[in-house]
C-alpha cells in the first residue's frame, strides 16, 4: 500500500494541477473562429486471428464566430466643465470579447442628467498613448474608419477612444450633472442588440461559418459624467499705517503694511495660482517684509524654500506662488510693508 504522506503529496500535486488549469482557462480568448475540431474514433475485435482495428471517418466540427463586444469608460471620476463649454473629452476603451475579427461602428450620445452634453466629434487612438492629440489621433467618420479588432492577437484586440462633447450654457449651475455615453455595434449584427444565440448563417469569420451573438447582444455602451464646476478666484487688498510718532498717519517715513488675502469658492481647483502686487510710487520696499499665512518669506527666488519673492519675477513688485488651490480651501493671507519716502 502507497504511504500515507505520499498519498497526501500527490493529492496536493493534483490539485495545484486542477488550480493552475482553471486559472490559465479564465483568462483563455477562446478557440478562434475557423479553428477545425477533428475527431476520430476506432474499434478493435479479434475474429479468431489476428485483431482487426477499424476506423471512423474524421469527424470536423469548425468553430463559429462568437460576437461579443465590451466598452469601458477609462475616465477617472467627473470631468469638471465649465457652462458653455466646448470638446471636452471622455475616454473609453472598446475591446473585441469575440473569438474571431469584427468591426464597429462607433456612436456617441449625450444622455440627461442634469443636462444633456451634446456630441461634438469621435477621435480614434492612433498614436496608443490613451491621450488625445487632435494633430495625431485619428478623426473617426462611422461607415469610413470602423475600427476593426482581432480577438485573437494581443494588443489588438481592443481600442481607446475619445468622445468630445459641448456643454450647453444657461449657465449652468454649480455641480449639475451631464452624462456622454460610447456604444460600439457589431457590423456583422443586424440591428443590434438582439437575444444572446442568434445565429447568422455563414456570417462569420470569412464567410464559411456561422456568427453566433453573445451575451452583450452584438453591442455594449459605457458613460461618463462631465460636472460643472463654477471656480471663482478672488483676491482682497486692505492697508494699515503706523508712523513714526506712534500713531497711524500716513506721513514720510509712515509704514503701510499691506494685507491681501486670497480665496478659491464654488467647485473645482484654481491651478498655479501666483499673486503679484507692484510697489506703489512714492514707497520704498521692507526687504524681507513678505509673509504668507503668518510665515515669512524670503526675497530671493529660492523655490522650494518658497515660491516668493521680490523684483525677481517682476520688476519693483513682490510675487507669491500658491500653486493649485482647491475651491473651499482656507484663504490664503498675504502680507508685506512699504515705506513712505
Amino acid at each position: 500500500m502507497q504511504p500515507k504522506h505520499s498519498r497526501w503529496y500527490a493529492r496536493c500535486v493534483l490539485l495545484a494541477g486542477l488550480v493552475l488549469l482553471l486559472a490559465s482557462s479564465a483568462n483563455a480568448v477562446g478557440t478562434p473562429a475557423n479553428t477545425d475540431i477533428t475527431n476520430t474514433a476506432s474499434v478493435t475485435a479479434n475474429f479468431g486471428g489476428p485483431p482487426v482495428t477499424v476506423f471512423s471517418p474524421p469527424n470536423v466540427v469548425t468553430v463559429a464566430e462568437l460576437i461579443d463586444v465590451d466598452v469601458t469608460v477609462l475616465t477617472a471620476g467627473n470631468v469638471l466643465v465649465n457652462s458653455p463649454d466646448t470638446n471636452q473629452v471622455l475616454t473609453f476603451r472598446v475591446t473585441n470579447i469575440g473569438n474571431g475579427v469584427d468591426d464597429y461602428t462607433l456612436a456617441g450620445l449625450g444622455v440627461l442628467n442634469n443636462f444633456t452634453p451634446a456630441l461634438a466629434d469621435i477621435y480614434l487612438d492612433t498614436d496608443s498613448n490613451g491621450a488625445l492629440n487632435t494633430a495625431i489621433d485619428t478623426l473617426y467618420t462611422a461607415g469610413v474608419n470602423d475600427p476593426v479588432l482581432d480577438a485573437n492577437t494581443p494588443g489588438s484586440d481592443n481600442i481607446v477612444v475619445f468622445v468630445r462633447m459641448d456643454i450647453p450654457g444657461g449657465p449652468l449651475a454649480n455641480g449639475q450633472l451631464g452624462d456622454g455615453q460610447l456604444a460600439a455595434i457589431s457590423n456583422t449584427v443586424p440591428g443590434a442588440p438582439v437575444a444572446a444565440g442568434t445565429v447568422f448563417a455563414a456570417a462569420g469569420d470569412g464567410g464559411t461559418v456561422d456568427a453566433v451573438v453573445g451575451p452583450s447582444g452584438g453591442t455594449d455602451q459605457d458613460f461618463g459624467t462631465y460636472q460643472v464646476s463654477t471656480t471663482t478666484l478672488a483676491i482682497t487688498k486692505a492697508s494699515s499705517v503706523a508712523d513714526p510718532f506712534g500713531g497711524s498717519q500716513p506721513v514720510p517715513g509712515a509704514t503701510i503694511t499691506y494685507t491681501l488675502i486670497v480665496t478659491v469658492s464654488g467647485s473645482g481647483t484654481a491651478n498655479a495660482v501666483v499673486v503679484t502686487d507692484n510697489i506703489p510710487g512714492n514707497t520704498t520696499y521692507v526687504f524681507n517684509s513678505m509673509t504668507l499665512n503668518a510665515a515669512a518669506l524670503t526675497d530671493a527666488s529660492d523655490s522650494p524654500i518658497d515660491d516668493a519673492d521680490y523684483n525677481v519675477t517682476a520688476a519693483n513688485a513682490i510675487t507669491v506662488g500658491l500653486g493649485n488651490v482647491a475651491a473651499g480651501a482656507p484663504a490664503s493671507t498675504i502680507t508685506f510693508d512699504v515705506v513712505i519716502n
